[in-house]
């Protein structure tokens, strides 16, 4: 048996069709590629945890310590890549005393070859075991080039600073201390939006030698945002690789959804190499308002829905399904206008946001999170792995607390056991691959509403009196 450790979701959703009810999520990941070698790129992981949401125990000295396990688990293609696990610990004199509205922020990095990668980051608060959060993600890795003007991915931050000589943060790079943003959010204190990003192969590219540097900040439809001014730079190639950071301003600019775009031009200002990164701004007219004091049709202008084609509207209406009431799904498809429908959806998923208080959807992006895990990890010929079983478990009750593999047992039919601790009590779903093709079905599940097969087993060719009936 193969006994692997998945996540506990803070997400219980209710059957499809019914209302949702998750517990705020406290855990924030992001990460950023940097160039490392021919054959290996530097992938470097952010995560911050709100400080409020877990528990402090005060110690025999008197001071407050909230303890976290972090676990990793990382695939390449669909092979188990890397695991790794550790503590993270934060102490407070005085929780009274202390900004328990604060965020504790970490990094960790590794060196990855190019391939497609899917990860799975689980927070467990050690004072409160019952209290899990998880963050999934898909990335494809490829190799930097050798010879072209290429750009890293953007790595958002909090804040930058030039590095003392004496300087041991743990966030110091390249003689700058770099403090990440995991959340992407910035509220209504920041008055800036800080980055780091790095060019290479300059001196090779660049024979005159000069060349320019173009950052910008723009609504999701790439229009320049109004209150922010672009940036436009000239450089001298001395070396091949060149580290860029700066800062945009925010104070101008209203509550939504942004992106931030760095590009690498010639002295003609053809653009050679772009990245962008999507961020959100969260600035209330007046705290005690909050969400209220936003302009809804604000809200909606700065979100995602708001530049869907229909095709993308299609594709995030399938996906949302197993949750929208059948008089919700036909008013969608009864409406023909594009705009009305990009507002419609917006408002389906809106209704379920765990933070209305601010303009980010978490619930809508933890869903989509897990949209793309099941579509890599469980998609077959002609069937996307959000509609296969396993996906829509993944989709309606999140991960599972952990899960039983047994892909080799002699003559018994490769199957999977999802355990969910905290679901009813704690239930089971098992999926079995019935016909050797990697296709797993339902076959069994203690969850209400769910199909009820105890005798699951005998459908997998194990014998009727093994000690692992359910």
């Amino acid at each position: 048996m193969k006994r692997y450790l998945a996540v506990l979701a803070l997400v219980a959703l209710l059957a499809a069709g019914a209302a949702a009810a998750e517990k705020k999520r406290f855990l924030q990941a992001d990460y950023a590629t940097f160039k490392y070698d021919s054959s290996q790129t530097y992938w470097e992981f952010y995560y911050s945890v709100y400080r409020k949401a877990v528990t402090y125990q005060q110690s025999e000295q008197g001071d407050f310590s909230s303890q976290l396990i972090m676990r990793l688990s990382l695939q390449r293609g669909d092979s188990l890549w890397a695991q790794k696990a550790w503590k993270f610990v934060d102490t407070v004199a005085d929780t009274g005393a202390a900004n328990m509205d604060a965020v504790m922020v970490d990094h960790f990095y590794l060196l990855a070859p190019g391939g497609s990668y899917s990860g799975i980051l689980i927070a467990q608060d050690l004072n409160n075991p019952a209290l899990i959060d998880t963050v999934l993600w898909d990335e494809q890795i490829k190799p930097y080039s050798s010879s072209q003007p290429e750009l890293s991915e953007i790595e958002l931050a909090s804040s930058i600073t030039q590095a003392g000589a004496e300087e041991s943060s743990p966030f110091l790079k390249n003689r700058l201390v770099v403090i990440p943003n995991p959340s992407q959010l910035y509220d209504e204190k920041a008055e800036q939006l800080f980055f780091y990003v790095e060019c290479y192969n300059l001196y090779s590219a660049f024979p005159d030698p000069f060349y320019r540097i173009r950052y910008y900040i723009s609504d999701l439809k790439g229009v320049p945002a109004a209150g922010s001014l672009p940036v436009d730079l000239k450089r001298k190639a001395t070396t091949d690789r060149r580290i860029e950071f700066g800062a945009l301003g925010l104070t101008g600019m209203l509550s939504g959804s942004y992106l931030l775009h760095f590009e690498l031009l010639d002295t003609s200002h053809t653009r050679l190499a772009h990245r962008e990164k999507q961020f959100y701004l969260y600035k209330p007219q007046h705290a005690a308002a909050g969400i209220a004091a936003l302009n809804q049709d604000q809200l909606f202008l700065t979100s995602d829905f708001a530049v869907m084609d229909e095709k993308q509207l299609e594709q995030v209406f399938k996906y949302g399904s197993y949750l929208f009431l059948k008089e919700q799904r036909k008013a969608f498809e009864e409406l023909k206008d594009l705009d009305a429908r990009r507002r419609y959806l917006f408002a389906l998923w809106r209704e379920r946001d765990t933070t209305p208080e601010t303009p980010v959807n978490e619930f809508y992006l933890a869903y989509m999170e897990r949209v793309r895990f099941a579509n890599r990890n469980y998609s077959r010929p002609k069937r996307e792995g959000w509609h296969t079983d396993r996906g829509r478990a993944l989709l309606l009750f999140g991960p599972p607390t952990s899960v039983d593999s047994y892909p080799n047992e002699l003559e018994v039919k490769p199957y999977e056991i999802w355990n969910y601790d905290d679901l009813e009590g704690g239930v089971i779903f098992v999926f079995g691959d019935l016909f050797g093709i990697n296709d797993y079905q339902l076959l069994h599940s203690t969850k209400r509403g769910e199909v009820r097969d105890d005798y699951y087993l005998q459908k997998l060719g194990k014998k009727a009196d093994s000690d692992l009936f359910r």
